[in-house]
């Protein structure tokens, strides 16, 4: 189960995903591929570590889901960052998606796939959805004084 931290006031609220669906796809744009990745996660607040967060206000559920996705983001595009600069390996599948999106344009450049891959732009986008706190209460913190 993937958690995500989000840092807030005095703390930080963790996130469990419990439901993610992913759709990896090729396109093209001004006459070079890109790969788009769109998730779609469902989620649950697993644990609060702050006197500050409400989340039983649907205004903070919203700002937490919006916190989520850029935080989902930033993770996605650090590993993808890490496949292509670092350890040079397609793992996600990069060539293949760019021939099932044009066999023309593979076929004419896969002998110059080891310099064309690692500046293939990677367009991430995630949706998450907070469907439950998974708390009770607030946090027991704010019992405290």
């Amino acid at each position: 189960r993937l958690v995500v931290p989000i840092p807030v006031e005095e703390g930080k609220v963790h996130i469990a995903v419990l439901h993610s669906k992913a759709s990896v796809k090729a396109r093209f744009s001004r006459g070079k591929p890109e790969v788009v990745v769109r998730i779609k996660q469902r989620a649950s607040v697993f644990d609060v570590d702050s006197r500050k967060i409400r989340v039983d206000k649907k205004e903070t559920i919203s700002w937490l889901e919006k916190e989520a996705e850029q935080q989902v983001n930033k993770m996605v595009n650090s590993t993808i960052s890490t496949l292509q600069h670092e350890l040079d390996s397609d793992a996600l599948g990069y060539g293949n998606l760019v021939y099932k999106a044009s066999p023309s344009y593979w076929k004419a450049h896969k002998k110059e796939w080891e310099t064309l891959f690692p500046e293939i732009r990677t367009v991430v986008s995630s949706d998450v959805e907070i469907y439950s706190t998974g708390v009770r209460n607030q946090s027991y913190l704010q019992n405290m004084k």
